[in-house]
């Protein structure tokens, strides 16, 4: 009876940590990873329409000008 009780919790914790495993991972890449580069951040306000086009191409310019200077318009 014991050792039907120990198996019982056992299995219980071990569906409730894979549940919580699952949840955690699933959590994470439903929002993706995280854009690390500007552009690629730029990119994807531009995807979620939160900029138009004319915004992302003068945004996209300053990020990417070498001289390091910011393009003045």
């Amino acid at each position: 009876m014991v050792f039907g009780n120990v198996v019982l919790w056992g299995f219980l914790i071990g569906v409730f940590l894979l549940v919580l495993l699952r949840h955690r991972r699933g959590r994470a890449g439903s929002s993706g990873a995280a854009p690390s580069l500007p552009e690629q951040l730029l990119a994807a306000r531009f995807a979620r329409a939160e900029l138009n086009e004319e915004e992302y191409r003068s945004r996209l310019q300053v990020l990417t000008d070498t001289t390091g200077r910011p393009v003045l318009r």
